[in-house]
């Protein structure tokens, strides 16, 4: 197993045991909404206290829960990291990107690792759009 894998393997397993969770969460969500994500997707979009994606992920993932604030993302997509950035920490609470199917796979989840180190994030991808059109 290398290194990058274990690391990773690590979060998702103190994210799952509800211990300590980095305050950043990237969540991949599909047409399906929040029926399509994970239960532990789910925790962490339910846990953030700001929801940022696009207006139809931040629909796809309703219902969020009321006190969550949410933050539709500016363009160019840059212009909404100083935001995030503001909530580093989870001082102000967690935060919950949402992001189409595979965050990483050239989607905000590459951005936003150059910006936060691996322990401050956690990210939960669905199959991406590439993935979908190829099983076609």
């Amino acid at each position: 197993m290398t290194a990058a894998l274990s690391t990773g393997l690590e979060r998702l397993s103190s994210v799952l045991r509800g211990a300590a969770a980095p305050w950043l969460a990237i969540v991949g969500i599909g047409e399906d909404g929040r029926a399509g994500l994970s239960e532990a997707a789910v925790r962490a979009l339910d846990a953030a206290a700001l929801v940022v994606g696009g207006a139809r992920h931040l629909a796809l993932a309703a219902p969020l829960r009321p006190a969550a604030s949410t933050l539709v993302w500016a363009s160019p997509l840059t212009e909404s990291y100083a935001e995030i950035e503001g909530w580093r920490g989870g001082a102000r609470g967690n935060v919950c990107v949402l992001a189409t199917g595979d965050p990483f796979h050239y989607g905000v989840g590459a951005d936003l690792a150059k910006l936060f180190p691996p322990g401050e994030w956690v990210c939960f991808p669905q199959a991406s759009a590439f993935s979908l059109a190829a099983a076609r």
